[in-house]
């Protein structure tokens, strides 16, 4: 009710996770017959989707510091089900420094709530198990992911710090919210 009402009032509902947003364009339109759900699902979208859209259109400011660090991205299966490519590992790598691997070793293992649970925990890690060994490459500074629960299994499974796209754009544009060493 409270984000229709925004979208009525001309805001664009933006989120910075992959899991949400496939929640409000797909999964709650699937489960809920209300126009609300409709209005927010057709006004909803990924910060790196609108952020990319904003640099097609040459509004994003891109006056970006270098950035001399090396990622293992790793694309979150909410991401690749809204269908949108990878706007995020392509919008970090027009940083200047930034060098990106895509590692496309599957799922990290968690699988949601899955990995959470203690009984699952093996199962988890050793499904993880090839992203992990691909992060742990002595080339490969830190991880990078937009999904909050594949950054923690990714972190316990490298013991390298993951970080979101999102971090990465703003220290690139001098806002000091992430050590990068």
């Amino acid at each position: 009710k409270h984000l229709a009402e925004a979208v009525r009032n001309g805001y664009t509902i933006i989120c910075s996770e992959p899991t949400a947003t496939l929640c409000l364009k797909e999964e709650y339109p699937d489960v809920l017959e209300h126009e609300d759900v409709k209005l927010v699902s057709q006004h909803s979208m990924d910060i790196m989707e609108y952020l990319t859209q904003l640099d097609k259109q040459g509004k994003l400011k891109k006056n970006f510091k270098p950035v001399n660090v090396s990622f293992g991205y790793h694309a979150p299966c909410h991401l690749k089900a809204l269908k949108m490519g990878y706007p995020g590992m392509e919008l970090v790598q027009q940083i200047p420094g930034v060098k990106v691997e895509a590692i496309n070793q599957g799922c990290c293992g968690i699988a949601g709530t899955f990995g959470f649970k203690a009984r699952n925990f093996e199962i988890s890690m050793k499904s993880g198990a090839p992203l992990f060994a691909a992060l742990k490459a002595s080339h490969i500074q830190f991880g990078l992911s937009e999904c909050s629960t594949c950054k923690m299994q990714m972190e316990q499974g490298s013991g390298k710090k993951t970080i979101h796209p999102i971090k990465v754009l703003a220290a690139a544009c001098g806002y000091p919210i992430l050590e990068l060493r």
